[in-house]
């Protein structure tokens, strides 16, 4: 009887003894698997980069070269979509081409012409605005005797000339580094044609 007694607590010993040994056996196990997932996680994305690192750099290649044929093209988009005289392009391509920092720096200066329906004209230079030279070019116009006055186009830090005859007319502006004053009465004579004068020729800077 004793005998089993010491049998049985012998058995139970073993049992509490025991079971934190399992325990500790059957974690150890899981945190090595964990070392062992991250390993191989980090080798596998070693592995990826290598693999597809040329494809990546083909695609970023690609990506900057058509970022810079969009900026080249970006200018002639606005010329296309802006008529030179245009509010448009007075307010946009002027200024996004830094051709509005001359002559007075950050200040611009407007010129405009205004054409009457019996061979009239009005012109202007100089003006703060281009409100103030549309509406100068448009007295002027109506003072020498023109009848239906219009203005015909404005200009911004630039020098402008105006061909003229009782039949035709053509005015050429730009900023004076982009041409000379004999540069710009050649192209207005020229567009204008035959029998054409040039006269005015000055700046608004």
């Amino acid at each position: 009887m004793l005998a089993a007694s010491r049998a049985g607590l012998w058995i139970i010993r073993h049992k509490c003894v025991s079971r934190p040994a399992s325990i500790r056996s059957a974690s150890q196990p899981s945190a090595r698997s964990s070392r062992v997932f991250w390993r191989v996680s980090r080798v596998t994305w070693v592995i990826l980069i290598s693999v597809y690192r040329p494809r990546l750099s083909m695609i970023i290649n690609r990506l900057v070269v058509l970022a810079s044929i969009a900026a080249l093209l970006a200018p002639l988009t606005l010329h296309a979509q802006y008529q030179p005289g245009s509010t448009g392009y007075n307010t946009v391509v002027v200024p996004g081409n830094s051709l509005g920092k001359h002559g007075n720096g950050s200040v611009d200066r407007w010129g405009a012409l205004s054409r009457g329906a019996d061979g009239k004209f009005g012109w202007s230079s100089g003006e703060k605005s281009e409100r103030e030279a549309r509406a100068r070019a448009q007295d002027e116009c109506i003072r020498s005797g023109g009848t239906n006055c219009k203005v015909e186009g404005a200009f911004v830090n630039s020098c402008g000339a105006l061909a003229w005859s009782p039949k035709a007319w053509a005015l050429t502006y730009s900023p004076p580094e982009k041409s000379s004053k004999s540069e710009r009465e050649a192209d207005a004579l020229e567009r204008c044609g035959a029998g054409c004068r040039i006269v005015r020729s000055d700046c608004s800077l």
